[in-house]
This record gives structure tokens, C-alpha cells and sequence, in this order.
């Protein structure tokens, strides 16, 4: 949604389809561009019951007020109780915010006003109001500010991400879910997982790929690994700079994460076989696992265990398996795919969650 003269941008809930673009004005006087959006824009502006927004950009506000001081200029102490005031900052604006809630009567009601300018900036202000009735629309707000783009002044931290994304090489993750690990081996401590189809923004690479170092989708910085049964670059890899690896840690394992397998990485085995891939499965969760192997192509299955505390090593003929991690409770079972290639020779550590 635009405003008419291109100024103003932001995204909004479909059923807010009644959309005013004006002056913003003070006393029938022009301050600056305004854009209004609600199921009814009257009724936004009138009651306390039809949720809606209010943005409105001026370089004149910003000459008068500061963030605080315009905040101070909208009291609903007669009609809200007031929650608090919150700092507010993110790579393109700086400002604050109020939270108001119970407006009107309306239960469980919010209304928060939020002040900022440009992060290197100090014009123009932008003001953005929103009224959410109900607790299912809360999170409207962080949309609101995460689309929120002015003309010539903010970037919206969406496009911001985008434009991350599409200026470094990125890495899509193949398999149903994939370790995050703090350095480039599986000795190193879990910092998060990512899931199939997540595009990381790749920022390093040691060992010709043999991992990468990350960002997720999520803001997480880590490292994941670069075989390509895990994930699928868009570089070369001779284009991904080379970068000092953390010191490893002493001891080996992850804590905190969940049972991921051979996901968390390609660390090699000193075993292995050259018509076979060998898989060195470490039981790190205490108790027995029982883990079955399928082949896609057959259907033929295999089961084995794995003792508390300890690793067995298993080879599988080449080809694409199915894969499932049994655990008695609190733990649950984990299912997965995994693509096995003659000569592979990996650590597939189990984690608990």
C-alpha cells in the first residue's frame, strides 16, 4: 500500500482495504504526507473497536519535537491504561514507542504510538499510530514497521533483508532440517537449526566449502556444512572468501540441540569404504536409540541400536534412504532423508533437544 504522491509504503492486513492518502495537517494546515488504512476509516478514526493505522511523515514535526516530545502530545489516560514506554531501533529508524491497552473498554484492546526518525537522520519524523482490538492481531504491529518504507529516507528492514540476501552468495538448505554450530566441525556447540528451503547468507567458507560460515533467516551467525547433500550454493565456491575458523573446543558434542543427525555436519569418520557410505552414528542423548534405515528404492529397512552414550558405525549401499531416530520419552522420535554416495565417510551425531 502507497500513498498518492509515492512517500509513504507499508503492508497491511487484507480486510484493511479502506485506504485514505492526504496532508497530514495541524490546526487546516499542511505538515506533511499522511496514509490511513482500516476495515473502515472512519470508524478507525471515531471508535475503539475497528482496528486500523495512521502514518504520517513530516519534516516540519521534526523540527518541533523531539521522539518524547511528540509521544507526550498523545495522552489517552481518559480512555487507555498505560503499559509503557519502549525504546525503539532497527538498522533504519531510532525512536520509541507506547503501548496503551484496555482502550475504550474494550478488553484486552491495544494502541501503540510510535515516534522515530532516520537512523542518520534527524528529519523527517514519522509517526505511526495502530489500534489492534483484539490479542490475535498484536503481532500486525511488527509487520507494520518491518514493511514501513519512506521515500528518499527508510529503507523497510524487509527489503533491507532482501537486498542482504541478493548482494552475497547464499546457501538453500536441501535437507528437512540442519545444525547451526558456533565453528566449522561437529564439535563445536549447536547455536540453532534451519529448515528445508531457508536461504542463509553465506559471509566465509574454510576447508574449499567443507562448511560456511552463515547467517540465517533469523539473524543467527554460525556455520553449517557445505556438502552438498545438505545444501545448494549459488556462488562459486572461489567467490566465497576464505576465513579464519574459531579455536575448536577442547572436548567434542553439542548441547541444547535437537536429534538431527547427519544434518549438523560433515565431519569424517576414520573408517569408511569405498562402495559404501559409512556413517559413525554418537548416541550423545543417554538413553538406548533404535534407528531404522529405508531405502527409497526397495523399501527394504534396516534396524539397529545405539547405546547410551555410545556410537556404532554403520556402511549403507549408495542411494536415498529414509531415515527414522527412536528415543524413549521425554524425547521423540525424529524422521529424515539422507542421500548416501559411495566413499562417504561422516559422523552422524544425535543430540538431545
Amino acid at each position: 500500500m502507497t500513498d498518492d504522491t509515492s512517500t509513504i509504503s507499508v503492508r497491511v492486513p487484507e480486510t484493511w482495504s479502506d485506504v485514505v492518502s492526504e496532508d497530514w495537517e495541524i490546526d487546516g494546515s499542511p505538515i506533511g504526507t499522511a496514509l490511513s488504512a482500516a476495515p473502515n476509516v472512519q470508524a478507525f478514526n471515531d471508535t475503539w473497536e475497528t482496528p486500523g493505522v495512521f502514518i504520517g511523515v513530516s519534516e516540519a514535526v521534526a523540527s518541533e519535537f523531539t521522539v518524547d516530545g511528540l509521544l507526550d502530545v498523545f495522552d489517552f489516560a481518559d480512555n487507555c491504561n498505560y503499559g509503557e514506554r519502549q525504546p525503539y531501533e532497527t538498522e533504519a529508524l531510532v525512536g520509541a514507542y507506547d503501548v496503551w491497552n484496555d482502550c475504550g473498554d474494550v478488553a484486552g484492546s491495544m494502541f501503540v504510538v510510535l515516534a522515530a526518525t532516520p537512523l542518520d537522520a534527524a528529519a523527517p519524523m514519522i509517526l505511526l499510530y495502530t489500534l489492534l482490538p483484539t490479542a490475535g492481531e498484536a503481532g500486525v504491529f511488527g509487520d507494520l514497521v518491518d514493511t514501513l518504507a519512506i521515500a528518499g529516507a527508510v529503507q523497510s528492514a524487509q527489503a533491507a533483508a532482501q537486498e542482504e540476501v541478493l548482494s552475497n552468495p547464499s546457501a538453500t538448505v536441501v535437507v528437512e532440517r540442519l545444525n547451526v554450530r558456533s565453528g566449522p566441525g561437529t564439535n563445536f556447540n549447536r547455536v540453532g537449526a534451519v529448515a528445508q528451503g531457508d536461504a542463509l547468507i553465506v559471509t566465509g567458507q574454510v576447508d574449499s566449502c567443507g562448511w560456511l560460515q552463515i547467517t540465517t533467516p533469523d539473524g543467527v551467525e554460525g556455520w553449517v556444512s557445505g556438502n552438498s547433500q545438505y545444501v545448494t550454493l549459488d556462488a562459486r565456491c572461489a567467490d566465497i572468501p576464505e576465513v579464519n575458523a574459531p579455536t575448536a573446543p577442547a572436548s567434542g558434542g553439542s548441547s541444547g540441540g535437537s536429534s538431527s543427525g547427519s544434518q549438523s555436519g560433515s565431519g569424517r569418520t576414520s573408517g569408511g569404504s569405498a562402495s559404501q557410505g559409512c556413517y559413525l552414528f554418537q548416541n550423545q542423548i543417554g538413553p538406548e536409540l533404535t534407528i531404522t534405515f529405508t531405502l527409497k528404492d526397495t523399501g527394504k529397512a534396516e534396524s539397529f541400536k545405539v547405546p547410551g552414550n555410545g556410537e556404532v558405525e554403520k556402511c549403507f549401499n549408495p542411494g536415498r534412504y529414509t531415515y527414522t531416530l527412536d528415543a524413549p520419552p521425554p524425547w521423540d522420535s525424529t524422521n529424515g532423508e539422507l542421500t548416501v554416495e559411495a566413499g562417504d565417510n561422516f559422523l552422524f551425531p544425535i543430540s538431545p533437544e
